[in-house]
Order: structure tokens, then C-alpha cells, then sequence
């Protein structure tokens, strides 16, 4: 676009018309007022004021038209990148929820493994006692047995055996039957089955225990 030479008239000088532009007081003016009451100011052409100006223009214009352009560009790319950021979330999450099962059933695996150790300790513990009581509860029986045959245990179970009889006296009632269950029942008069005496009989031992320690339960005379 070429600029314009005709330019409007001057406020102050009636009949000239504006030619020049003064820097200092930022207004166009006449040749008059150059010579008069702009003397020593710093003016330019009205002409190469327009040609600098439009340059300015056209350079921000290139530069508004190129912030438009990039502003289209990531509008394009605004698109493909929500649609990788969706996949990239979904991605991360289903991965947690990955390593959140894995270690979910890990848990449940581990609670489960501990609380099948403990019932089987539990029921080993039961077994046992349950063995224990057996064993205990036929040795009373046969301690009762012969608290009434042979007068060796009376009212308290701290004394095995009465002060008159002495160990070797005790041995000689049940020594020899402790090899031989069923011949124990039958002198005893027990009602117990056989593996149940057996039992009891070699948890007791008489024929294994040495004569002190032995002695120090059942007292000589």
C-alpha cells in the first residue's frame, strides 16, 4: 500500500496542510509551524512516518499471524494428546490395581498358610493332652486298684504307697505284672482294655526306674 500525500490541514496555520510530524510535542504540523513554533524540535516527514509505521504494523502482523498458526497447531495436537493421556491413566491404574491384587491375594495366601499352621499345632496340643488324660486317667484307675487290694495308696496322692510297706514289698505285688497286661487286669480285677494298661505300663516303667530316685517316692521302711 503506498501512502497517502494528502493530508489534512493545519490547526494552526489556516491554508497549509500538515507535512511533517514532531517527535518532541507527538502531533503532525505545517512547514509554518516547523519554521515558527517548532524551531529546533525534531521532526520527520508526515510520508516517512507512514512507511515506519506500517512496517511496525506489518511486522506485528507477522507475528500475530504466527501465534495464530501455532495456536492451530496445538489445537491439532490437543486431540491425539488427551487420547494418549487417557491411555497412559488407564495404563498407571490398571497396573496398581495389578500389583494391589497380586499382593491382596499374597495376604490372603499368608493369613491363610498361618492360620492352618496354628490349627494343626492346636490340634497336635489336643492330641496331646487328650493322650495325656488317657493315660492319666488309667493310671488312677490302676492306682485305685491297688489302693484297695494292697492298701499301697490311701486318701492322698502324695503318699504312693503306706508307711508299713516299703519298695520292695510294692515292687514284689506289681513288678512281675507290669510285663504282662492281661495278667495284670486279671489280678487287679480292672476293667480297661489291654492297650490302654500297656500304655500306662510303659509310661511308668517300674522295671526301668533306678532304686533312689525310685525310693524317694516310695519311702522304705
Amino acid at each position: 500500500m503506498e501512502p497517502t500525500t494528502e493530508f489534512l490541514s493545519c490547526s494552526e496555520h489556516t491554508g497549509h496542510r500538515v507535512s511533517s510530524y514532531c517527535q518532541q510535542c507527538k502531533r503532525p504540523i505545517c512547514a509554518v509551524c516547523c519554521a515558527i513554533d517548532h524551531s529546533g524540535h525534531t521532526v520527520m516527514a508526515l510520508t516517512d512516518l507512514m512507511v515506519e509505521c506500517l512496517g511496525s504494523l506489518n511486522e506485528d502482523i507477522a507475528k500475530n499471524e504466527a501465534a495464530v498458526q501455532t495456536l492451530i497447531n496445538l489445537a491439532n495436537e490437543v486431540g491425539p494428546s488427551t487420547t494418549m493421556l487417557d491411555q497412559y491413566i488407564d495404563r498407571e491404574l490398571n497396573s496398581m490395581d495389578s500389583t494391589l491384587e497380586a499382593k491382596r491375594r499374597s495376604l490372603h495366601t499368608e493369613v491363610d498358610q498361618r492360620a492352618q499352621e496354628a490349627r494343626r499345632q492346636l490340634q497336635e496340643e489336643l492330641a496331646w493332652v487328650e493322650r495325656e488324660l488317657h493315660t492319666l486317667t488309667t493310671g488312677a484307675a490302676v492306682l485305685d486298684c491297688l489302693s484297695k487290694r494292697h492298701g499301697v495308696v490311701e486318701d492322698d496322692l502324695g503318699g504312693l504307697i503306706s508307711e508299713a510297706m516299703s519298695f520292695d514289698e510294692f515292687m514284689s505285688h506289681v513288678d512281675a505284672p507290669l510285663h504282662d497286661p492281661p495278667r495284670m487286669l486279671e489280678m487287679l480285677g480292672l476293667q480297661l482294655p489291654t492297650q490302654s494298661l500297656q500304655e500306662v505300663c510303659d509310661l511308668i516303667s517300674w522295671t526301668n526306674i533306678t532304686a533312689e530316685p525310685t525310693r524317694q517316692i516310695f519311702p522304705t521302711t
